[in-house]
């Protein structure tokens, strides 16, 4: 099967299929290489690691990043950017997709644990060692190391058999000197890309206090609104974001109150776009270590309670 054509009838196929041919799945996991068409001329590789609840694709061209997450064959977070860390550094945005001249993210490796075996996953140009490569287990972790900028980065990103989610784990060692001058501009640790059908917001402090609002729904009748952020530079525990008209929601949880912020762009006519901020300060020493956690879960919800099933996700500490 073709997870993540655009073709709608080829989708329906898909889905007729799975539904009515049964599987037997021996594992919590599968991974597996898959084919992405976003046109006739738009096709490219995609890893995808799923169970009978959740798929997460990773794309090997643009650095190993997420690519897309569905829930119950409901796309809940879209390619429509990128979803790795990315920040300016001498006047220039760098990571993931963002590529310069002068700057880029540089790969060193991307590993995969399944349970108690190890596996390279890419080559020395960082693409796909092996396209056939498949495998199962209870326990799924891919690894990234890599350098972006200043610093040297592992991206960790665990699929875990007693959740529906995964957590992903940002860690960062200062390699020279990082100066208010050259680090003017975004910085970014997590980014996420919600379709336009999640349209309702809470974030969460610590204590349950909880902050709600909407998004822009297209309306095909009325003019495009502006791209505007409904919410900049909050401190959380984590935000809950719901679809009524799926009934499904995503939350996006933090093991404890990062004392760095957060916001919320609401990109009218392409998506609805989190950032974690998270950095603090604007310079740092070399040697310094930084690490961050989040955990990405979706979510059953109706319209009466997915406020408080947000919050029931997004409270433990962890």
């Amino acid at each position: 099967m073709t997870h993540c054509f655009s073709l709608r009838s080829v989708m329906h196929m898909a889905w007729v299929l799975l539904t009515v041919i049964p599987t037997i799945s021996h594992a919590q996991w599968q991974v597996r290489y898959d084919v992405c068409v976003r046109s006739p001329t738009r096709q490219y590789k995609v890893l995808v690691i799923e169970n009978q609840k959740l798929t997460v694709d990773f794309v090997p061209h643009v650095f190993w990043t997420v690519h897309e997450l569905q829930y119950r064959k409901t796309k809940l977070n879209q390619a429509t950017g990128y979803t790795g860390s990315v920040f300016h550094w001498d006047g220039q945005p760098i990571g993931t997709g963002h590529r310069t001249e002068h700057h880029s993210e540089q790969l060193i490796d991307v590993t995969l644990q399944v349970d108690d075996q190890t596996y390279r996953l890419d080559k020395a140009n960082g693409k796909p060692a092996n396209l056939d490569f498949t495998a199962s287990g209870q326990q799924i972790s891919l690894i990234k190391r890599s350098t972006i900028g200043p610093m040297a980065h592992q991206a960790r990103f665990d699929f875990d058999p007693d959740i529906t989610g995964y957590t992903v784990t940002h860690r960062y060692e200062v390699l020279i000197p990082i100066t208010p001058k050259r680090f003017a501009g975004y910085r970014y640790v997590f980014m996420q890309m919600m379709p336009k059908t999640i349209s309702r917001w809470c974030y969460y402090d610590e204590d349950g206090k909880q902050t709600c609002g909407t998004m822009s729904e297209p309306d095909p009748a009325k003019p495009m609104p502006k791209n505007q952020f409904v919410f900049k530079d909050a401190v959380f525990k984590g935000i809950a974001c719901y679809s009524p008209t799926e009934q499904m929601g995503i939350a996006y949880s933090y093991p404890k109150q990062y004392p760095g912020t957060n916001h919320y762009l609401d990109r009218a006519a392409k998506d609805n776009k989190f950032r974690g901020i998270l950095f603090e300060k604007d310079q740092y020493q070399v040697g310094e270590k930084l690490t961050w956690q989040m955990r990405v879960l979706p979510f059953d919800a109706t319209g009466d309670n997915w406020q408080t099933i947000g919050w029931q996700i997004i409270q433990p500490t962890w």
